[in-house]
């Protein structure tokens, strides 16, 4: 229960910034390119660098980030040998799976696809100290 609890917090923490609007259809657009497209020709790079950049820098920008429970702190964590590959193609994999989840934020996608593929988890550390009175 705790851990669905965090799991909602957490996706609450990421997206109540104005910009995390996309749907998940602008991505999957560029990361198709990216996985079964000619990689090689030069109409294919905005796809591709968009792909790879939105992908390399949600999980470099995601990784690491504390959310504070109660007593407790929980870090956002990928696999360590995770590439970005790796990751675009879970991601196509789920959202070709999921075409009703087009139209969500693709950050609430890219969340539950990775935590339910194993690749994103949430790793207990220890509790922040606390304050004292002076």
């Amino acid at each position: 229960m705790k851990t669905k609890l965090l799991f909602a917090t957490l996706l609450l923490a990421v997206f109540t910034v104005p910009v995390h609007a996309m749907p998940a259809s602008t991505l999957a657009k560029a990361c198709e390119t990216f996985v079964d497209g000619d990689i090689t020709k030069a109409e294919n790079a905005v796809d591709i660098g968009f792909c790879l950049g939105f992908i390399t820098g949600w999980t470099t920008g995601t990784n690491g980030m504390a959310q504070v429970e109660d007593d407790d702190v929980y870090i956002v964590r990928f696999k360590k040998d995770l590439t970005p590959q790796q990751a675009i193609a879970a991601f196509a994999v789920y959202i070709n799976a999921h075409p009703e989840l087009e139209k969500a934020d693709v950050e609430d996608v890219l969340i539950k696809d990775f935590f339910d593929a194993k690749i994103m988890g949430l790793e207990k550390t220890k509790a922040l100290p606390k304050a004292t009175e002076q």
